[in-house]
């Protein structure tokens, strides 16, 4: 039995029905053995007597590409063992495998990883159990891991998602898998790591074995960007229909106030007019001593500045609706139309014809150094100082503390308005939001067009309003101008 389990012919039988393929070659690389396989790859090779690979000492291991015929190439990869027979001589076998499929398959996950690593989207894959199999290197960096393989065996409870969208998620999965249908182009929303939530464009498909679905595969995409930038254009069109409302009713309004005080205006001066020649009768009276009671000077004195407030009252109440319906008005102004003025006498005047509550009138600070010219529209910049001055008022009574300061500042090539008010202060949420159309806050009882309506001035004369708060502490509004040149 051992004589014929060592039998050299046995032996050369297993080795030609090996599915690999062996040479035994001497020192020279002479051929001094093929089997049955080998020889046939040597015939193709057109080898007769010596193996063509002849590596360095230090190596055992090469592959080489062998053409079979015009359409058809395999790719052995040999390994040589080295051994000695009893004179010293060198004595190699050579072991060949054909690796061909498995450098195609190789090529071709190596292609499908390539794809998936450049994917501008989420891919992953899960079995029938709903585990994880695999995903890209986007997925995998968006739930946290550091490779796509630490994704395998896991589950979506495993994942930022929320606990609804996890459980949407799933059912979702469940019934690609037990339908077979694929669902296509699903908006839904994706939690985070940070918390946040993103909108995602989904669709998932079954994937198949054996003609049986044994998984689901899904890609997604973030469309945050998109989805938020629809709902801008619809608010923008509420926006729009808001102000179209708004300037419908803005002429009528206006009109029914407008009477009144045309009306008031008229009778202060009736009263004016009339003013003169009562105060000559009364002179008269009292010069002669009719013994009727004459009206005092400091009467006549009152009289005359009560119409006189009552005459300036009106002129800002005009004004305020003149200011109103230019907010309502698209602002679009030619830069030749501009003229330049005084930066501080600007303020001045704005604080001047502002109406301030008697509680504010030693509130408000002025520095009139650094004065500046503005090449702009006066009445325009003055009402962007009054709706300052009209908030930061609010926002002091409501605090009942602070007051106002307001100064002048050079830049290079721009000049600066600062205006400070030590009152509530913005809160940093609403912050961004305050230049916005129809912005307002529950606390707030203004309309919301007042700082929309001051960026867009500052924007018609090359400039720009900026806002620095901190809640409870200070509100800080800085205008500013270009260098004025003609």
């Amino acid at each position: 039995m051992d004589e014929w389990i060592f039998s050299p012919d046995i032996f050369k039988i297993f080795l030609d029905v090996s599915p690999n393929y062996f040479l035994v070659v001497d020192e020279r690389n002479t051929i001094l053995y093929v089997n049955k396989k080998a020889k046939e790859i040597l015939e193709k090779m057109k080898i007769d007597n010596n193996f063509p690979l002849n590596l360095p000492s230090s190596e055992n291991e090469a592959v080489i590409e062998t053409v079979i015929s015009k359409d058809k190439k395999i790719t052995i990869q040999w390994n040589r063992y080295r051994n000695f027979d009893g004179i010293n001589n060198q004595i190699c076998l050579w072991v060949g495998q054909d690796i061909t499929e498995i450098r195609e398959a190789k090529k071709s996950i190596d292609t499908l990883n390539y794809i998936l690593t450049r994917v501008p989207g989420f891919v992953f894959w899960k079995d029938k159990n709903l585990k994880q199999m695999g995903c890209n290197d986007n997925f995998a960096k968006q739930v946290g891991l550091k490779s796509p393989s630490e994704i395998v065996g896991l589950t979506d409870y495993d994942l930022p998602w929320s606990k609804e969208q996890t459980e949407q998620f799933l059912k979702d999965d469940r019934k690609v898998i037990d339908t077979g249908q694929s669902i296509l182009n699903l908006e839904e929303r994706q939690r985070q790591l940070d918390g946040k939530d993103i909108w995602l464009l989904t669709s998932k498909v079954p994937l198949y074995e054996d003609g049986k679905v044994s998984g689901v595969l899904g890609i997604y995409l973030d469309i945050t960007q998109l989805k938020e930038a629809k709902l801008t254009e619809e608010e923008l069109k509420k926006t729009q229909y808001q102000l179209d409302g708004a300037k419908l009713i803005s002429g009528s309004v206006a009109h029914e106030i407008r009477t009144p005080l045309a009306t008031i205006k008229a009778g202060v001066q009736w009263i004016e007019h009339s003013l003169s020649k009562l105060i000559e009768v009364n002179r008269e009276i009292a010069g002669k001593q009719l013994g009727v009671n004459a009206v005092l000077d400091q009467e006549i004195r009152e009289i005359k500045e009560a119409v006189e407030l009552i005459n300036k009252k009106v002129d800002q109440s005009n004004t305020v609706i003149n200011m109103l319906l230019t907010k309502l008005q698209s602002v679009n102004f030619e830069f030749s139309e501009f003229s330049e003025f005084s930066a501080g006498e600007c303020v001045q005047a704005a604080i001047k014809e502002f109406i301030l509550p008697d509680n504010m009138l030693n509130k408000i600070n002025f520095n009139k150094e650094h004065d500046f010219q503005i090449l702009g529209n006066r009445t325009l910049v003055m009402h962007v100082i009054m709706n300052l001055l009209k908030n930061a008022v609010f926002y002091i009574l409501k605090a009942k503390k602070g007051e106002i300061t307001v100064w002048l500042e050079h830049h290079g090539e721009t000049n600066e308005i600062h205006f400070k008010d030590t009152g509530t202060g913005i809160p940093i949420q609403i912050l961004p939001h305050i230049f916005n159309s129809f912005f307002t806050t529950e606390s707030s009882t203004g309309t919301g067009i007042g700082l929309a309506f001051s960026k867009m001035v500052m924007e018609s004369h090359r400039g720009e309003i900026n806002c620095i708060s901190q809640e409870g502490k200070y509100t800080e509004f800085i205008l500013i101008f270009p260098q004025a040149r003609q």
